[in-house]
């Protein structure tokens, strides 16, 4: 019997590996949309940021999940690298454009956001942002191009969502005014969290934020009250979009 499921998973493993599952005509079309794919990243590369990248590998986005059988979409994923940094563009390649999106300067934009709120209530222990306009698993897949001076355009355009999470922050006076002033109300969604201490942020039994998840929601919404009995009274309070939560009472 064991050898009959290895040897099963190992013919489901060699037809993901070759495309068996795939017709002639699909792997043609994968070809060219892959090479074609490629050629736009190193234009668009080059007019969005003005240096040449070196090109890896490529693959189809789907409709569906069923990506083994599903018709490859026009749009690629293309994963690029410069300066020993490899990023995700995501371009047409079906034609010559020299239109897409892609993350190269995740880092750098994630930075400062977190600097932009670390300002208002200090350094925080850890975060997480998503923004971007693709709906895939990629983060950060963004148009514009990233001056340092154009943080707030940014903000504005990518559907912006994050999580910033303190162990006993005391910096959060005039939470009221800040977390209801035009920066904050940019975000998406946006939530601040308080841990009493390291202790009972470990305790939680989620700690990520999930704005990929099918419901389009939050693990906090669905875990914090569930772990109340660690973090004693939790007060919630609500700006619209951003919420705060403070566990250290």
């Amino acid at each position: 019997m064991k050898k009959i499921i290895y040897s099963g998973m190992c013919l489901l493993l060699l037809l993901i590996i070759t495309g068996c599952g795939l017709s002639d005509e699909e792997k043609q079309k994968r070809k060219e949309y892959f090479a074609q794919a490629k050629e736009n990243t190193i234009k668009y590369i080059e007019s969005k940021y003005g240096f040449t990248p070196e090109i890896g590998t490529a693959k189809c986005t789907f409709d569906n999940s069923d990506n083994f059988s599903s018709s490859c979409n026009e749009e690629i994923i293309v994963n690029a690298k410069y300066n020993n940094k490899w990023f995700e563009v995501v371009i047409d390649g079906s034609q010559q454009t020299e239109k897409g999106i892609d993350n190269y300067q995740y880092d750098l934009i994630t930075n400062d956001l977190i600097k932009f709120i670390n300002n208002d209530f200090g350094t925080s222990y850890k975060y997480q942002f998503y923004y971007g306009s693709y709906s895939g698993d990629i983060e950060g897949l963004i148009d514009i191009y990233y001056d340092g001076n154009n943080l707030q355009e940014i903000m504005q355009k990518t559907y912006l969502q994050g999580v910033v999470k303190y162990i006993d922050g005391n910096n959060f006076e005039n939470l009221q005014n800040k977390l209801t002033s035009i920066n904050y109300s940019i975000f998406k969604k946006l939530y601040v969290v308080n841990y009493k201490s390291l202790n009972s942020y470990k305790k939680v039994s989620k700690n990520d934020y999930c704005v990929l998840c099918s419901s389009g929601g939050s693990y906090f919404e669905e875990y914090f009250y569930d772990d109340a009995n660690y973090l004693k009274d939790v007060t919630v309070l609500y700006y619209g979009d951003v919420k705060f939560y403070d566990f250290s009472k």
